[in-house]
């Protein structure tokens, strides 16, 4: 066997094997990206392949710091919240303070449907938030669970077991 071939080839088989364990969804960090949620016991999970899913931190007109998310799914489903006095890893109450509102909604397209939701809770049970788990700067990954009201009809929608991981603006 010559030189070649004891030294060489076991080097490229070994770099051969290495590239074919990298797959494209190894490298997209758009996997990595999603909400999931139960809305009303029915489990919904969207990610950037189906989904437009944006959170974006910017400061208000009077200097507040705010996060805002917005997930919009292909077939007409949003869910959007802002909070007001962001400050990164934190549990946020929805309303729990009336001069800086912050408010979480979920849409439906077919059949229309806003449920919105700007105040803690009815009882002690029954809690409205966002719980920020991580916040790096780039990614922001947390936890949600709320009950909006549809003011047209005044149906209730519960939206439980939220998770999302989103890279931010």
């Amino acid at each position: 066997m010559s030189y070649f071939t004891k030294t060489i080839v076991p080097y490229l088989f070994i770099i051969g094997l290495l590239f074919a364990g990298c797959s494209d969804d190894d490298l997209e960090f758009s996997d990595e990206i999603y909400m999931s949620a139960k809305i009303d016991g029915v489990e919904y999970y969207m990610d950037s392949k189906s989904s437009k899913l944006t959170a974006t931190r910017f400061v208000g007109p009077a200097g507040i710091s705010k996060l805002k998310v917005e997930i919009i799914s292909s077939d007409g489903q949003s869910l959007r919240f802002i909070i007001p006095k962001y400050s990164g890893k934190n549990l946020y109450m929805i309303g729990d303070n009336p001069m800086l509102p912050n408010i979480i909604e979920y849409e439906s397209a077919v059949p229309y449907g806003n449920w919105f939701c700007n105040h803690p809770g009815p009882n002690e049970v029954e809690k409205n938030y966002v719980e920020i788990l991580k916040d790096d700067g780039n990614i922001v990954e947390g936890l949600f669970n709320f009950a909006g009201q549809n003011f047209e009809d005044n149906s209730i929608r519960r939206v439980t077991d939220g998770k999302f991981r989103l890279i931010t603006n």
